[in-house]
């Protein structure tokens, strides 16, 4: 049975086709057109390995509006295949096709944004075709054998039920990360190449603490409520624990991502901790795994509550502490065992977390330890079980 993965947002169907293939299956990732630089396979792999099973095709990108293909040379290559898995543009092409997705693996825009028309007039000329691509996204999503989508919160939830979607939601993580590429021996071994890591370390051996903040900047002026990441937030926390400790030299690690990078910059310089904040250039996640593994704490994002999504589990993979906005009452229902964290939906709760981290060195450590062990059985064994369950199922049809 031949397996397709349509799409790379944020590295996750190369690692399940990654885990697909070590299960024996005959599977491809195919790259849309317009994938980020920093979402593309060499980004997630150390090494030069044999990824032949990823195959770059000419359409898929959600800017370009179905304009490319016609809808007989998009059938042509969905045919090869058996079984299909997506996620961003991939319900509004396979509805263009006629087609449809055995699952659908949303990571976001693709629920709240793409299936949902907006006029746009600075985009008058493209008003059509705007709706139509809309109109075919939600239509895909809704025909969808399968979603595969953990629970999340009610604004989202929302956004899901106009959708309507037909096929069985299974409530579920994905296998975000290929934990082998990211064992400890790896690290070890390709970090000494790495000129990020190595510069990273440098500025760590004389830092009392060393935090990572590596999500995408936007906070200011976001464009949804969803995109509020609450960076500010952690700057503020962060200035009140370098006020309050002066004499320790606390360290945050961010990146140069997200379009309010320069707000978060000028922010800093308002708040006078310049000298405690260090930016790295946008980063391959490779590059990225091997920095989390000098830090002594996580951020995840504090403006909304979220369980699963690619930076906190990053930091988990890593066996790190995080703190996060995370109701828990949201979750509880679907995982009566959640992965401890540091909760914290302010600057001072970001502030208490981070000064507690700091002072129970051996306690969050053990936090992280614990997060790894939750993250291997919960959001990578179980949903490739499940994953597989689905293809098994097909093939007995």
């Amino acid at each position: 049975m031949r397996i397709a993965c349509f799409g790379n947002m944020n590295n996750n169907l190369f690692a399940l086709t990654r885990y697909l293939q070590d299960a024996g299956f005959d599977s491809d990732l195919l790259v849309f057109e317009g994938e980020f630089d920093h979402f593309k396979p060499e980004a997630d792999c150390f090494g030069s390995p044999n990824i032949n099973f990823v195959k770059k095709i000419s359409w898929g990108n959600a800017a370009s509006t179905l304009k490319i293909n016609r809808k007989e040379s998009i059938k042509e290559l969905i045919d090869k295949y058996d079984f299909h898995i997506g996620c961003g543009a991939a319900p509004a092409y396979f509805n263009k096709a006629r087609e449809k997705l055995d699952i659908f693996m949303p990571y976001g825009s693709d629920i709240y944004e793409y299936p949902f028309f907006r006029v746009n007039f600075s985009r008058y000329r493209k008003i059509f075709k705007d709706y139509y691509y809309a109109k075919r996204q939600k239509t895909g999503i809704r025909k969808a054998g399968n979603v595969i989508l953990d629970v999340t919160n009610d604004e989202f939830e929302n956004y899901l039920k106009l959708i309507k979607p037909r096929g069985k939601r299974y409530f579920s993580n994905i296998p975000f990360l290929y934990l082998p590429e990211y064992s400890s021996e790896n690290i070890e071994r390709y970090s000494k190449k790495s000129e990020l890591f190595i510069r990273v370390k440098n500025q760590t051996i004389d830092s009392d603490f060393n935090i990572v903040m590596h999500y995408g900047h936007c906070w200011k002026n976001p464009a949804s409520i969803f995109h509020n990441k609450g960076n500010d937030q952690v700057f503020i926390g962060l200035k009140k624990l370098i006020t309050k400790y002066p004499e320790k030299k606390i360290k945050l690690f961010t990146f140069e991502y997200g379009l309010e990078t320069n707000d978060s910059k000028n922010l800093i310089h308002q708040l006078g901790i310049e000298e405690n904040v260090s930016w790295l250039p946008i980063s391959y996640r490779k590059e990225i795994m091997m920095v989390l593994s000098l830090m002594d704490l996580g951020m995840g994002e504090i403006c909304n509550s979220w369980f699963s999504y690619g930076t906190v589990y990053e930091c988990i993979a890593a066996k790190l502490p995080v703190i996060m906005n995370r109701n828990d009452i949201l979750y509880k229902s679907q995982y009566p065992e959640m992965y401890p964290v540091l909760n914290a939906q302010n600057p001072e709760e970001v502030f208490k977390q981070m000064e507690w981290a700091f002072f129970n060195k051996g306690r969050a450590k053990q936090m992280g330890l614990d997060a790894n062990l939750w993250f291997r059985k919960y959001a990578t064994e179980k949903p490739l079980r499940l994953i597989i369950d689905l293809i098994n199922k097909k093939a007995k049809t």
